[in-house]
Formats: structure tokens, C-alpha cells, sequence
């Protein structure tokens, strides 16, 4: 889990990760120059999205050179955008409001793909 860091030890099959990499990237691969932005920790699972769903398509992956509350401060989110998706948590909503607000949300990402925590009308306004 990425919440707290720890890995649980839950295995999964290879083919299960490449069936879900191939939908994917059916589902969020489109017109972008680079494929995602990394911003997330690699323990958690929604990383493998974001990780591997670019580089099947030979998209660019983009690795924040920042972390924690800054992550969407770093200069390589607007530098090598727009993105074909950026997967984010719904808390992330918040930290990414100023920067969409500043750039029209086409120039960064024509789809932002939430998930790992529950969505609340607090994160949608």
C-alpha cells in the first residue's frame, strides 16, 4: 500500500498488470507529448499507471524532480506538457487547483484519471 509505505506482499501475475496496462492505455493514451507526469511514490499501486502505461506507447514519462505539498510546483509539469493523462488522488485536486487555474487545463493534461481514496464534493469545487 502506498498509504503507508509498507508493502502488504500481495503478488500479482504479470499477465494481470499487462491486461490492465493495455486497457490503460486504450483508455487514457491520446494526442499528447508525453504521456504522464510521475509525481507519485512508487509504493503505491497507482504508480504502475503512471510508470508504465507511457512507456509501452513510447510516450515520455515525466519524473518530478520535486516531492511531497510541491510536486506540481516543479517546472518539468509545464515544461514537457500537455500530458495524455495525470493520475492523481482526489487530496491532489487541491495542490494541482492553482496551477490549472494559471493554464488552461488542455495545456497540462487532457485527462486527469482520480483514484486510491474516496471522491467528496469538497474535491470537485
Amino acid at each position: 500500500s502506498g498509504s503507508t509505505g509498507d508493502p502488504k506482499g500481495v503478488p500479482i501475475r504479470h499477465s494481470s498488470l499487462t491486461n490492465y496496462i493495455i486497457n490503460s492505455s486504450d483508455s487514457y493514451i491520446g494526442g499528447g507529448i508525453s504521456g504522464s507526469y510521475m509525481h507519485l511514490s512508487m509504493s503505491f499501486d497507482a504508480s504502475l499507471t503512471e510508470i508504465f502505461t507511457p512507456l509501452v506507447n513510447g510516450k515520455l514519462l515525466v519524473i518530478s524532480s520535486t516531492e511531497g505539498l510541491d510536486v506540481f510546483k516543479d517546472k518539468n509539469l509545464r515544461t514537457y506538457a500537455p500530458y495524455d493523462f495525470i493520475k492523481l488522488t482526489p487530496s491532489h485536486l487541491e495542490l494541482l487547483s492553482p496551477v490549472i487555474e494559471e493554464s488552461p487545463t488542455e495545456l497540462l493534461s487532457k485527462r486527469y484519471v482520480l483514484g486510491g481514496e474516496s471522491l467528496l464534493p469538497v474535491h470537485l469545487s
